[in-house]
């Protein structure tokens, strides 16, 4: 279908980015506590153990902390994220106001309070993280495509409108889920990350479902 390439506005720039961040979320690297101490101190000194156990702190406090690195990989990752839930909101926005179909648009309010609530979601972990969320280069051009796309949506013929939107979300919601199980979970370190994109995925799968349902009515009605 001419109008197949609508979903990669949802995805195509998102396995790109994913893939230059394999280990996109690993947020924390372990600092080994300095366990060594000088046998002349113990011997002057047998019962002071104020400063073994303030290095034992720091580096417990360095250890949960995110590196420089490490906070552009999880920037890289949640960009994508984020990126993904403006596309789908924009294109659920359009929905709503040229749809005359309850199904199509009950499924686009539902696309527009749930990825307005990741998106959030995702800022939030950011800043729980000590992640700066900055644009990269890539996020741009990502941005570029969902308004081009975005523009193809808007230029369908009422008549089939419905079936075309509804057939990008489940292209594009299947793309998703391929993203999150094969690139970024697999190469997910830290927990909260994890945490983060299997909420993701199992908000991404249920969209998935209610947009083949909605696809089979739409096909019912017009055979």
């Amino acid at each position: 279908m001419k109008y197949a390439s609508l979903c990669a506005f949802l995805v195509l720039s998102g396995f790109a980015i994913a893939s230059s961040a394999q280990t996109a979320d690993q947020s924390a690297s372990s600092t080994t506590p300095n366990s060594s101490v000088d046998s002349s101190s113990m011997t002057a000194n047998p019962t002071d153990t104020s400063s073994t156990v303030s290095n034992t702190l720091t580096n417990s406090s360095t250890a949960t902390q995110t590196s420089p690195v490490d906070q552009q990989k999880v920037n890289r990752v949640l960009q994508t994220l984020i990126a993904v839930d403006n596309n789908e909101i924009n294109a659920a926005n359009e929905a709503q106001k040229r749809s005359s179909n309850s199904d199509v648009k009950d499924f686009a309010q539902t696309m527009v309070t749930d990825h307005t609530k990741n998106m959030q979601d995702a800022q939030a972990l950011a800043q729980q993280l000590n992640v700066t969320l900055s644009s990269t280069e890539k996020m741009e051009k990502l941005k570029d495509m969902g308004k081009q796309e975005l523009h193809k949506l808007q230029s369908v013929p009422a008549a089939q409108f419905d079936m075309v939107y509804i057939n990008a979300m489940v292209e594009g919601h299947q793309k998703v889920l391929n993203m999150i199980d094969e690139k970024l979970l697999p190469n997910a370190k830290n927990q909260d990350v994890i945490n983060f994109l299997k909420t993701t995925r199992d908000t991404v799968s249920h969209h998935l479902d209610m947009a083949k349902d909605v696809q089979t009515k739409l096909k019912a009605n017009k055979s």
